[in-house]
């Protein structure tokens, strides 16, 4: 090799320039990042059904998702979690499954399963995920003078959207905030005074507030296209909407005559406060494959550009981890006697749809939607209870559930308490399955960036655990895959060691001690090839062969 290089010194450097361009191009486009790259390709479905608790989730979406996804090929592992209104489940594939193809299978088999579903149940969304996949930064909203309702169609219909264009960046909707909704309150005792129910409130709403084309007409050499005001143009005209319009002289009966319509929103579940105040925020997600700097730095970069967006509001970056905290809730049982209620003529539909109206309001089981001439923005029209006339089990149990004929005595209305009772039980806050099996997951956030010394000091405590022979702990989530990964990291340096070892032992292998030295006495030789005639190599050189000295 020395030799080659001699020989060839206008090669071998045209070589190490080549050598230095690449390192140096692949050194600034060497992605940086918190995490090595783990080729684990992961899917997650989320579906959402305001209202319903974790059980329920379980059983009747979770579950039923989970079964229907063994269809698909790849699978490595499933995980869920089944929350209040709430059920997310992540498929990890083998190494190697395209992640766009695994998700687009899933997407089919979800939509297939969907009719399978309780009524009202939304579309799944489908993400593609990962163990990269996790929040980089938290972009928090605030301002004076905004209210949360409008923090979060900030977030939602202004920020995510933009952060759509940052390469390699993602924005879910916003934590925290009010979800603004149009909300027709309801006043249990006018609605039962004038024989009407939650569902003929909502009834009504729906045929007053249509999102349905006229059409067009030509007249002549005309086209024109037929516009109505089939949709309510602001809040407060819903008010204004009549319920039920008698016969002959009866006066009508308007929304404003059984409750109130506001600009309102969804009860809230969840609060953000950023420096005390009630804020929203939106995490940016790092999409596969994307570098982690340079998804915060577009984003940094992005923010100060955005032109359409209140004075008053302010945009601030922070990255912050939150722990959960998860326990038992306290859960009533409403058991509807049906022999009672086909009595009275009532189904459990009927029940149910006023029970879910009056405390969650009719989103899933009869939607309306309002859109805002404004903005454009569209919001869901519902009626409901008052957060604040819900005060005890006795409004659950005076809710309406079937109104009086013309045949029958006014005042004959049926409430859920002639044909229910209510029972106090105790359900768990979260479900948690793997591979379809109930498991209890333990979240745990490291202090440090040791991660690997986390993992450790965890499996020496749960070593000192005595636990029941049935139950089987079992570490899993990014510190696993990565020590899995450093494993395999071992095994080839190892290889790299002994292969290194095997080259130096062929190139630096000692000659024998006696013996003819082939080339190397030929080349001790050659050196003195031109050695004059009294010069004595045998005496003065003990180690070269005779022969070479009898050379000339």
């Amino acid at each position: 090799m020395p030799g080659f290089s001699l020989r060839n010194p206008y090669l071998v450097i045209a070589g190490a320039l080549i050598v230095l361009l690449m390192g140096g191009t692949s050194l600034f486009r060497m992605k940086t990042d918190v995490f090595p790259y783990l080729d684990t390709p992961a899917v997650v479905v989320a579906t959402f059904y305001p209202g319903m608790q974790p059980a329920d989730i379980e059983r009747n979406i979770t579950t039923r998702f989970e079964r229907f996804f063994t269809l698909t090929s790849g699978i490595e592992h499933m995980e869920s979690r089944s929350l209040p209104g709430l059920s997310i489940i992540k498929v990890f594939f083998h190494q190697g499954t395209d992640p766009d193809a695994a998700a687009s299978g899933l997407v089919s088999l979800a939509m297939a399963d969907l009719n399978h579903m309780p009524p009202g149940t939304l579309p799944p969304t489908v993400l593609k995920s990962g163990a990269g996949s996790l929040p980089v930064m938290l972009v928090t909203l605030s301002g004076e003078g905004l209210s949360e309702a409008e923090l979060r169609d900030l977030g939602l219909y202004n920020l995510t959207t933009k952060l759509a264009t940052v390469s390699g960046a993602s924005g879910p909707p916003p934590f925290g905030g009010k979800v603004r909704q149009i909300m027709a309150y309801a006043n249990r005792q006018a609605l039962e005074a004038r024989g009407f129910t939650l569902m003929s409130l909502v009834q009504a709403l729906n045929s007053a507030n249509l999102i349905l084309p006229a059409g067009s007409m030509n007249i002549g050499d005309t086209n024109y296209f037929v516009q109505s005001n089939n949709m309510i143009e602001t809040p407060d005209k819903i008010n204004e909407v009549p319920v039920k319009v008698g016969e002959g002289d009866q006066a009508p009966v308007f929304v404003s005559d059984v409750g109130h319509a506001e600009d309102s929103a969804q009860i809230q579940t969840n609060v953000v406060r950023i420096n005390g105040e009630r804020s929203a925020y939106v995490p940016v997600i790092r999409q596969g494959g994307a570098n982690t700097l340079q998804v915060v730095d577009g984003v940094r970069a992005l923010l100060p550009t955005l032109t359409d967006l209140p004075k008053s509001l302010k945009l601030d970056v922070i990255f912050d981890q939150s722990a959960y905290i998860r326990d038992a809730v306290c859960n009533l049982a409403q058991e509807v006697d049906r022999v009672k209620a086909a009595r009275l003529g009532l189904t459990q539909r009927e029940a149910v749809d006023n029970i879910i109206t009056a405390l969650n309001s009719n989103q899933m089981i009869a939607p309306s939607i309002w859109i805002d001439p404004k903005s454009g923005n569209d919001y869901f029209l519902t009626a409901q209870y008052a957060e604040r006339d819900i005060r005890s089990l006795d409004t659950l149990l005076d809710i309406p559930v079937r109104i009086s004929t013309q045949e029958e005595q006014r005042g004959n209305n049926v409430v859920l308490r002639s044909i229910a009772t209510i029972t106090e039980t105790r359900q768990p806050a979260e479900a948690d399955h793997y591979n379809i099996q109930r498991v209890v997951d333990v979240l745990i956030s490291p202090r440090t960036e040791d991660l690997g010394g986390t993992q450790a000091a965890l499996q020496q405590a749960v070593a000192k655990l005595a636990l029941p022979n049935d139950v089987k702990v079992t570490f899993r989530g990014t510190v696993s895959a990565m020590q899995e990964s450093f494993a395999n990291f071992g095994v080839g340096i190892v290889m790299a060691v002994l292969l290194l070892y095997l080259v130096m032992v062929a190139q630096f292998r000692r000659a024998p001690a006696s013996g003819h030295r082939g080339e190397a006495s030929d080349c001790r030789c050659r050196s003195h090839s031109h050695a004059p005639d009294s010069y004595d190599l045998t005496r003065d050189h003990p180690g070269v062969h005779p022969h070479c000295a009898q050379r000339p």
